[in-house]
């Protein structure tokens, strides 16, 4: 975080400097089990007005729509509700000028409700926090909110409470430079005292958030840690509300909420932890600590086995999101039944039942044997730039999924019997010597009849959502002129960034390719508001005090430019998942793109 006591010297003048704030793990006490920090507000602001898409906002190429778009937002929207709060937001968003941290702590004394503390560091802004404070006191006064002053340690702090719960207050004040806010008077003691360098371990003391200091946690511009297993038992200890003292000998088995956390496997987590950072790019990790001797249910379940997540040859640059994953379809099976089982014994007699209706239509159809024991290790996703101009186009771009199975004619029937069961009759036909079946599912709720398209290739099943893009990848996939999504400019140093080309689950996504999408929609399109449905629209989901739609005319996307003048500022963002013995880890990161580089 940034450290607030440099001397200044300007024309002569010494101005006064502050003593460094502490960060929020040495300020914070061991009994934390959550907290989300912003080491050094300014380097964050730093960091994202150097982002790509700041870089957009202010291009002379956006200026007509950004300003439009900006002036709309504050007079609709931003000057309304503050005008209502009574208070300018961005006044107060200056005010931080190091840290930003919210925690969540569990001590002796938070037997009844959990501590949760907001920090904010004011640096060398602390004159104008009093003066907020002061002004806040005022306010509560002046509109007769009712409200206590309560010393803590030696520091007035305001102390409001819930309308028709006294119970329930918050303590705000300042402390030095820093702003803070704690539900309870222990957990604002525990603040304190660190601040004052008294006795006492702290959240950096903990082995668990220790190990993640110096890996994960360096450098970053933002970073979470939740004890999950703390976190786990204190809401067992809650009770169940829906318990019932006396059961019926004669009801099934109630399930309890112990066997669905054992069974999801909820209860070998660990801890969960988040950071970002900037670093040739913006580049986001999240930790689950759930060791492979402890995994089970979800976790064993999706966890991608180590193998090559390269993206294939008829994989072209076209593609706007590519998506493999290295999984056993037998294991995914042997482990979904096995989770159910522990919740539901009664989930056999279910898949019985599912297996009988299925025999009406072959009578040698088994769940496993027929449909999970044909499957292999790989599933691939990919998803193109949408095909029209309509509205539900671009809603529903064309998805296709390749599923790899040892014999496919047979998981493809398979497929095909379970549909039929549910009185779905395909529609088959020839396509390059092709077969393709063709089911169309009827929409829940109203929503629209939705269309699959199933077929093989090679040794994979082919599922489709879109006719016309399946039969152009398969007539392509061995196009010489295709350019390989694999040569994509920047892909393979974004890649080795989250992992490399082995780490059993790997995403891509075409940002650059979504965007011209998108841009050309809209500009094309610039009324498309207007023809979403009334549940969908902007227009209605935005009230004014009135009740009434706010207007959207400030959403002036004929005012955009040409994807050729802003296309500088896209990339690609790859993402991977990844398992070994200490536990799961999702890696993302977006390069800077080349035209920004300094």
């Amino acid at each position: 975080m940034t450290i607030i006591f440099a001397l200044s010297i300007s024309l002569g003048l010494l101005l006064a400097h502050s003593l460094p704030a502490a960060s929020a793990e040495n300020l914070l006490p061991a009994s934390t089990v959550a907290v989300f920090t912003v080491p050094d507000a300014q380097r964050l602001r730093a960091a994202m007005g150097d982002m790509p898409l700041a870089h957009l906002w202010r291009d002379e190429a956006m200026k007509a729509f950004s300003e439009k778009f900006s002036a709309g937002l504050r007079q609709h929207i931003l000057d309304p509700l503050q005008k209502e709060a009574g208070f300018q937001l961005d006044e107060y968003l200056d005010l931080a000028q190091g840290q930003i941290t919210l925690a969540v702590t569990f001590t002796p004394a938070d037997a009844k409700m959990p501590g949760v503390v907001a920090i904010v560091d004011s640096g060398n802004k602390a004159d104008a926090l009093a003066a907020k404070l002061k002004h806040l006191r005022q306010t509560l006064t002046d509109r007769r909110v009712p409200f206590k002053s309560r010393t803590v340690r030696g520091i007035d702090f305001l102390y409001l409470t819930a309308p028709r719960n006294e119970q329930l207050g918050m303590f705000v004040g300042r402390s030095d430079s820093l702003l803070i806010a704690a539900n309870n008077e222990a957990a604002l003691d525990a603040v304190l005292l660190a601040q004052s360098g008294g006795a006492g371990k702290r959240l950096a003391d903990l082995p668990a958030f220790q190990r993640l200091r110096e890996t994960q946690f360096r450098g970053a511009l933002a970073l979470g840690w939740v004890d999950f297993s703390t976190v786990l038992e204190k809401i067992q200890q809650v009770p169940n509300p829906f318990e019932r003292e006396k059961e019926n000998p004669n009801a099934a088995p109630r399930v309890t909420p112990d066997q669905v956390l054992t069974a999801l496997g909820l209860k070998g987590l660990r801890t969960v932890s988040f950071s970002y950072k900037q670093d040739g790019g913006d580049w986001a990790e999240m930790r689950l600590d759930v060791p492979a001797k402890n995994r089970r249910g979800l976790f064993k379940m999706f966890a991608p086995e180590l193998a090559d997540t390269t993206p294939p040859p008829f994989v072209g640059t076209e593609t706007t999101s590519y998506m493999r994953w290295r999984i056993n379809g037998r294991t995914l099976w042997s482990q979904l039944v096995e989770t159910a089982l522990d919740i539901a014994p009664q989930v056999d007699g279910v898949i019985k039942l599912g297996e009988s209706a299925a025999q009406t239509k072959d009578p040698k159809f088994r769940f496993k044997e027929s449909l999970f024991d044909t499957l292999g290790t790989d599933v691939i996703r990919l998803q193109l730039a949408p095909r029209g101009e309509t509205v539900e186009a671009q809603l529903s771009p064309p998805s296709v999924y390749f599923i790899e199975s040892q014999k496919p004619n047979a998981t493809l029937a398979a497929i095909n019997t379970l549909l039929s069961v549910a009185g779905l009759v395909p529609e088959m036909r020839d396509a390059d010597g092709k077969k393709i079946y063709t089911h169309k599912l009827p929409g829940l709720r109203g929503a629209r009849e939705q269309v699959l398209h199933l077929t093989t290739n090679g040794g994979y099943l082919v599922v489709a959502t879109d006719l016309a893009t399946l039969e152009a990848l398969l007539r392509g996939a061995e196009d010489p002129a295709r350019k390989p999504l694999r040569d994509l400019p920047g892909l393979n140093e974004a890649v080795a960034k989250v992992g490399g080309y082995r780490t059993g689950w790997l995403g891509v996504e075409n940002d650059k390719a979504t965007a011209q999408s998108l841009l050309e929609f809209l500009r094309k399109n610039p009324t498309f508001l207007d023809k979403l449905p009334v549940q969908a629209s902007l227009k209605f989901t935005l009230l004014d005090r009135a009740g009434k739609g706010l207007p959207l005319d400030w959403l002036d996307f004929k005012l955009l430019p040409a994807f050729e003048k802003v296309e500088k500022y896209f990339s690609l963002t790859a993402y991977s998942v990844s398992a070994d013995e200490e536990g799961i880890r999702l890696r993302i990161f977006s390069p800077t793109p080349a035209a920004l580089k300094k």
